[in-house]
């Protein structure tokens, strides 16, 4: 059986429909940055088992965070299915670049071609399982009631990893335009 693409939910943060998951990408890193989503879904975790919040933020910020990396999670998933009907995009580095501060969730190989992270995730869990967590976090976020965690195979670091990859095609993107 065929996959099939998901839309992107875009419209859950942004005032605007997008289909193309470069696209979405790009827009993402437009109105926001990778240290920001990267400490606010560390915070949604946290929040999640402690039931406080590592600083003050507002609750409808963190959970528009929460949708922007479900969007960011849907895109790669798109990317992934698109590379393996029509290859990926030259976004593939071959040097021995070292990888840049700040994006410690991926290794060497990651870093040289990001998709591998797409397909290691994909791999470990479904998007039906990001949706789930994505609407535990907001529902733990809304209602401060702590939830078993332990039902769910995503963790943290994925989301790290999601994110770095989705930065880094963003990045080699602006390099290649």
């Amino acid at each position: 059986m065929k996959s099939k693409k998901v839309s992107l939910d875009a419209n859950l943060w942004t005032n605007r429909n997008i289909e193309c998951p470069y696209e979405l990408i790009r827009e993402v890193f437009l109105i926001t940055n990778i240290e920001h989503l990267k400490g606010e879904i560390t915070n949604c975790f946290y929040y999640a088992l402690k039931l406080k919040l590592s600083h003050r933020i507002k609750i409808s910020d963190l959970k528009r965070d929460l949708f922007i990396m479900r969007s960011l999670m849907k895109a790669s998933y798109n990317i992934l299915l698109d590379s393996k009907e029509n290859g990926q995009k030259e976004l593939v580095k071959k040097d021995n670049e070292s990888i840049k501060d700040g994006l410690g969730a991926l290794n060497f190989e990651e870093y040289q071609n990001p998709y591998i992270v797409f397909q290691n995730v994909f791999k470990r869990t479904t998007l039906m399982q990001v949706d789930d967590l994505v609407y535990d976090l907001i529902e733990v976020i809304s209602y401060k009631r702590m939830t078993d965690y332990s039902n769910h195979s995503i963790p943290a670091m994925f989301s790290h990893k999601i994110l770095e990859a989705c930065w880094l095609i963003n990045e080699r993107l602006k390099e290649k335009y």
